[in-house]
């Protein structure tokens, strides 16, 4: 008996992946990842940090399947909870998962050990905005007008 085929979201994006992968566009973005049920540390190479924050660090991450590249947040439970921001943490997972927007920076997944909890994002090769902000010191009005197109879809999944 053949095993049974993947839901129809999960050929979905193999094969968006499979069509990008095979594009010959060098500036092509990866933006999904394969579909899977269970995520563990296991499943990374972590790389080089790319940030840090009030309850955790951000680092470069591959994964070893399929080499697909992503930041890995990590967050201790512990900080969370003296923060007691760990309703505001479900609520960013619930909303940035359902979350489809080219400036908007993907949530793919995420998973928890004992003490830490993990976030798999789409990796901003450009860096953060809020640096890149600081460099220029201030955006276009074009480039504001792309920043504020990013926060209606935000504003409109809170609500």
């Amino acid at each position: 008996m053949p095993p049974p085929s993947p839901p129809r979201k999960a050929q979905d994006a193999l094969s968006e992946q499979q069509r990008k992968s095979n594009s010959s566009d060098a500036l092509t973005v990866q933006r999904s990842m394969p579909i899977s049920r269970e995520f563990h540390l296991g499943m990374f190479e972590i790389g080089r940090p790319l940030g840090k924050g009030k309850f955790g660090r951000v680092y470069l991450a591959k994964e070893r399947k399929n080499g697909f590249v992503c930041a890995l947040k990590v967050l201790h439970k512990s900080e969370l909870q003296q923060g007691k921001v760990e309703k505001q943490l479900r609520r960013e997972i619930e909303i940035q998962s359902n979350l489809r927007h080219p400036n908007i920076l993907r949530l793919f997944g995420h998973f928890h050990d004992s003490k830490r909890v993990f976030l798999i994002l789409e990796f901003a090769g450009q860096g953060e905005l809020y640096k890149m902000l600081r460099k220029v010191g201030r955006f276009s009005e074009r480039r504001a007008a792309e920043v504020c197109c990013c926060c209606e879809p935000l504003h409109d999944a809170s609500s």
